[in-house]
């Protein structure tokens, strides 16, 4: 009998299949308008206008470092950074800062070189590198220190640029540039200019991606990227295209350069998020190969589909084929980079250019900055704010705090504005370390599992939603939770094995096999809910209900027909083939076999860090329940007041508690707390 869900999943798959196609419409479109202008000459000026000039300056080589003019506060001032072409590539750069306000373009003198430099420039995005500052430009006769891989970016954007024959300047780059533009020894200036950067970006031409500078597989990546990017669509009367022949080194060679490409620090860097989704265009260079970001989304959608849902991973393969010490540790949960592109995507798409945008969800981007990289933590916070209401969440961007201050001023920020609970699902630190409570999520260090993402946020996994919340925060310092919630299960019995990231196909089979063996030895046993029973059973005889169980309820485990591509209407299935899939790979196969494939992609997704239990709450009832790793027997599975997610809470002393991390079963998903007869208790988090 079909479910509401199931109904819903037939609904929503042609409509997501028609929304593919728009997003990838204006992804070509944004492309070509992007070729277009890169052949166009500047636009001519009426020689009747007074239009300021840039003449490369004579600075004279001064002593002593650059010593930054202080900024206008009150005029939303920031500097802008004058890059000058020469005729010798091997010259030193020469820049100049300017002064320019963000409030109007009316409060900058028309006939000033800030006009020109607001109106015109451009970001730059990029990380910063190994901090110390071994390279050196200059910046009006100083001589300013900067990180090898900035001096690299800055070396590209001058070759890019066309002096005089006389190599002076009439018309230099502009560019914002954080390391530059901002005094960083100044934390007032510091703290000030960050909380100015949606409007930086905003206000920027658009933004130029350095990945760093070209390696030995870096052009056959680029190369690649377009291709998948922006395959070439034939029209009426058009000859076929010819797919390129290549062997399976070729192949091999291919999976490597582009994994190299993905797995670039840039990637990883948690300000690039803002800088990305605010852009109104980007470009990506890669030494002096440059690509469309569209090209790259529209890449790493495929890769991370091919990865996924065809159960062809050279990630995986070379993870299980290198020795053990070679691997940082089966324990420690990473992200495929192809998969982290797509979020980064994501980012632009629901956050940056599209016409009905909307503020993004503090506690969702916060919980995604965890797995990113920060030169200072205090930024895996700070660089979400430019992306949320700040009249609602009302945060703003202050380094005199420490890294916990921090953390535990946006987490006690959260929960109260949002009157929710649901950033306990981004709590895995049941140790407290660093000092931080377990209530607070750990920013510091890796995810130990992935938080489950339920598909469908109405009846299915809104567990006590529909109900206000309670609590306080008290202590010293408000360090304690106070909040109600109903003791809903205890942990009984815990599955030996748990799925790692490097585990073949063969061996998450058996997984697979074992858990579903153990929930149903343990709970053939118990008395039971009947309900709770007859799920656990279907997962013997129905892989669409142990899909959806694996998969905390994001993945609804209907079976997809065998017309309907995994890869999605609009690519190009052939040149996949082509240059990435072996020569014998079936599409219409890989569908035949799509639910054991799904089944793999969710342990692989979400079962790393994470075990299978049965639960008993005295005799009534037992639940086959996913638990994190770090569960025990004896643990508690709380509902609170304004969740969406059980989760597993140790008992510390009296009633205080720590959270051990989210829980999930189909059984909890059918149980409301408003019609249970379970009483709600009061107790403090810490």
């Amino acid at each position: 009998m079909a479910t509401y869900g199931d109904f819903l999943q037939t609904y929503l798959d042609p409509l997501e299949q028609r929304m593919e196609k728009i997003e990838n419409r204006i992804s070509k479109v944004e492309e070509t308008l992007s070729k277009i202008l890169s052949y166009l000459p500047p636009l001519s000026v009426d020689k009747g206008i007074d239009t300021p000039t840039f003449e490369r300056p004579l600075f004279d080589a001064k002593p002593g470092s650059y010593t930054y003019q202080p900024l206008n506060s009150a005029l939303n001032e920031i500097r802008i950074l004058v890059v000058y072409s020469s005729l010798d590539e091997q010259d030193p750069i020469t820049c100049e800062l300017l002064h320019a306000s963000l409030n109007s373009d009316r409060l900058n003198d028309p006939k000033s070189r800030s006009t020109l430099a607001i109106k015109e420039f451009k970001t730059l995005s990029y990380t910063w590198g190994n901090l110390e500052n071994n390279r050196s430009i200059m910046i009006q006769g100083h001589r300013f220190p900067v990180t090898q891989n900035l001096e690299a970016a800055l070396r590209n954007i001058k070759s890019l640029q066309k002096p005089s024959k006389t190599g002076r300047d009439s018309h230099p780059t502009f560019w914002w540039i954080d390391a530059i533009c901002i005094n960083q020894n100044d934390v007032a200036e510091r703290s000030q200019q960050v909380n100015l950067m949606t409007r930086i970006y905003r206000k920027a031409s658009g933004a130029y991606i350095w990945l760093g500078e070209e390696d030995k597989d870096s052009e056959l990546a680029m190369d690649l990227v377009r291709q998948l990017g922006s395959p070439v669509r034939p029209g009426p009367g058009d000859p076929d295209i010819v797919y390129p022949k290549i062997t399976a080194e070729q192949r091999d060679a291919h999976w490597k350069a582009l994994t190299a490409l993905f797995q670039r620090p840039w990637w990883e860097r948690v300000w690039v998020r803002q800088e990305l989704a605010l852009a109104k265009e980007a470009t990506v260079h890669c030494g002096n190969h440059t690509c469309t970001f569209s090209a790259f989304s529209i890449a790493a959608d495929i890769l991370n589909k091919v990865d996924e849902q065809f159960d062809f991973s050279p990630i995986q393969q070379e993870m299980a084929n290198a020795p053990p010490s070679s691997l940082i540790s089966n324990s420690i949960l990473t992200t495929s980079p192809y998969l982290q592109a797509c979020i980064l995507a994501s980012f632009r798409n629901d956050a940056g250019r599209k016409p009905n945008v909307q503020y993004r969800d503090l506690t969702e981007l916060i919980l995604h900055t965890r797995s990113c990289k920060a030169t200072d933590l205090r930024d895996k916070v700070f660089s979400m704010l430019g992306l949320v209401d700040p009249k609602f969440w009302e945060l703003t961007a202050d380094y005199r705090l420490s890294i916990n201050d921090t953390l535990i001023t946006a987490a006690r920020n959260m929960i109260s504005k949002k009157q929710s609970l649901d950033l306990l699902a981004g709590c895995q630190n049941p140790e407290r370390f660093h000092g931080l409570p377990s209530w607070v999520p750990n920013l510091i260090d890796v995810w130990k599992a992935r938080l489950f993402q339920p598909a469908v946020p109405v009846d299915i996994g809104n567990v006590g939603a529909e109900e206000k919340p309670d609590f306080t925060f008290g202590g010293e310092g408000n360090k304690l939770l106070r909040a109600e919630g109903r003791r809903f299960d205890i942990v009984d019995m815990l599955s030996d094995d748990t799925p790692q990231q490097n585990s073949s196909a063969k061996e998450l089979d058996t997984l697979s096999a074992n858990w579903k063996k153990f929930a149903l030895r343990v709970l053939s046993n118990s008395k039971g809910d009947m309900m709770e029973h007859g799920l656990v059973r279907q997962f013997q005889h129905d892989d669409g209900a142990w899909i959806r169980f694996l998969s905390g309820g994001a993945d609804s485990g209907m079976s997809r027909p065998v017309t309907v591509s995994p890869l999605g209407t609009q690519v190009n299935y052939q040149m996949v083939k082509s240059l990435l899939l072996p020569e014998d790979h079936s599409e219409s196969a890989a569908n035949v076999d799509d639910m054991r494939r799904r089944i793999h992609a969710h342990l692989r997704k979400f079962g790393v860090g994470r075990r299978l239990c049965t639960t008993k709450m005295g005799e009534e009832k037992g639940s086959a329940v996913i638990v994190p790793a770090d569960a025990k027997a004896g643990d508690e599975i709380w509902i609170f007041r304004g969740t969406r997610s059980p989760y597993v809470l140790r008992k510390v002393e009296g009633q205080k508690y720590v959270v051990v991390g989210e829980a999930y079963s189909n059984g909890y998903a059918l149980f409301s707390p408003t019609k249970t007869d379970i009483p709600f208790e009061t107790i403090w988090i810490v």
